[in-house]
């Protein structure tokens, strides 16, 4: 009885901030009470947040450094679809004219897949008369020949004149190997020419192009 009579609002209180500070609930309570957005960055330890205390999709592309992630970060569909095989082929020249049947610059084949097909060359025009002059990429599909690119220059007579042929198309075959065919000739007979620097590349576009 004398205790409760000597009980004052002081002790009470005194007593209860005691008990809060023993249980660690006081500390709970603190942080209870923090006003909104109060706590950055020098009130967080280093090494504090862990991949645990993030959110879904807390982290963006935004807020990753350019330049920061290799090959390893990314999840294995990703590095398939960067890691692509590349098949390349040139030659020095290649000439051509209507005397001889044989257009042929590059018969080039790769393993079965889908691959961006890419070709270059610089044609010059050795004959006495201003020309076109036209490649081709091909590839067989059973017994016909499939066009994946073409590409035409008009180049001025005597070999003054040097035009540049650009091709770029798709091709087709997850079944067998694809024997990409590269062909040039010119437009009007008679005719004769030199393709240049001719180059093809194939990269296999993989699943990811396929979807």
């Amino acid at each position: 009885m004398k205790l409760m009579k000597n009980l004052t609002y002081s002790n009470l209180t005194s007593t209860t901030a005691l008990v809060l500070a023993l249980t660690g609930v006081g500390g709970a309570a603190y942080a209870a009470g923090l006003a909104e957005n109060s706590v950055g960055s020098p009130q967080i330890k280093d090494s504090a947040v862990k991949t645990s205390e993030l959110g879904k999709d807390a982290v963006n592309a935004a807020k990753v450094d350019n330049g920061s992630l290799t090959l390893a970060d990314l999840n294995a569909p990703a590095r398939k679809a960067l890691t692509a095989d590349a098949f390349y082929d040139e030659l020095e020249f290649h000439n051509i004219s209507s005397g001889s049947p044989d257009t042929t610059i590059f018969e080039f084949t790769v393993p079965a897949g889908d691959y961006f097909v890419s070709a270059s060359a610089n044609v010059t025009n050795t004959g006495d008369f201003l020309n076109d002059f036209t490649c081709k990429i091909t590839q067989p599909i059973g017994d016909l020949a499939r066009t994946v690119a073409t590409s035409e220059v008009r180049v001025g007579a005597s070999g003054g004149d040097l035009g540049t042929i650009s091709l770029d198309g798709v091709a087709v075959d997850t079944e067998a190997a694809i024997t990409l065919t590269m062909t040039c000739d010119g437009e009007v007979a008679p005719y004769s020419g030199k393709v240049l620097d001719p180059t093809i590349v194939a990269v296999e576009l993989g699943t990811a192009a396929q979807q």
